[in-house]
């Protein structure tokens, strides 16, 4: 997945958000140090705005709630959200100590011995789905693993040599 949002300070005025959707059209959101933000909306190849809508903090967060599913979710995520309760979708990145660095999946066994499945690795800005037993995990790996909650204390230690704490830094 690429990057869609880059960022930059203003010097004297705050933070500059811009957002670049799959469309090309561009969303460049200023958040002023007063707490003001103004939204600049750029369609596609433009260089000026076609429009500026300026919202005070208090606005702005109300709007960022509904645009985050605070107020309203889609049914489609709603049936989502049944359908993975009591499973966790979690990351954990293979430090240069974790004792999973440079084993396979299937010699480490950890479906076996964790009951965790690996659904993702993302490596060096890759996605590798659906890895086999053969994958070897190497540091800097990002593991994104589907686990009932009981089951990641057992996957972290194994694989991280963490015993507890969150799971990615």
């Amino acid at each position: 997945m690429r990057d869609a949002v880059t960022e930059c300070d203003l010097p004297g005025i705050g933070r500059k958000y811009t957002f670049t959707a799959e469309g090309g059209e561009q969303l460049a959101i200023v958040v002023h140090q007063t707490g003001t933000r103004e939204l600049f909306i750029f369609p596609r190849g433009a260089e000026e705005p076609c429009g500026v809508i300026a919202f005070e903090d208090d606005e702005a967060r109300q709007i960022g709630a509904i645009i985050s599913g605070a107020y309203y979710k889609p049914k489609i995520l709603e049936d989502l959200e049944v359908s993975l309760q009591g499973i966790a979708i979690e990351w954990f990145r293979i430090g240069p100590a974790a004792p999973a660095r440079g084993k396979s999946i299937g010699e480490l066994q950890i479906r076996k011995r964790t009951g965790v499945s690996i659904i993702d690795i993302i490596r060096a800005g890759q996605s590798l789905p659906n890895p086999g037993p053969e994958t070897v995990l190497e540091e800097g790996d990002t593991l994104v693993v589907a686990a009932r909650h009981g089951q990641l204390a057992a996957f972290r230690e194994l694989v991280t040599g963490r015993g507890s704490g969150k799971p990615m830094p």
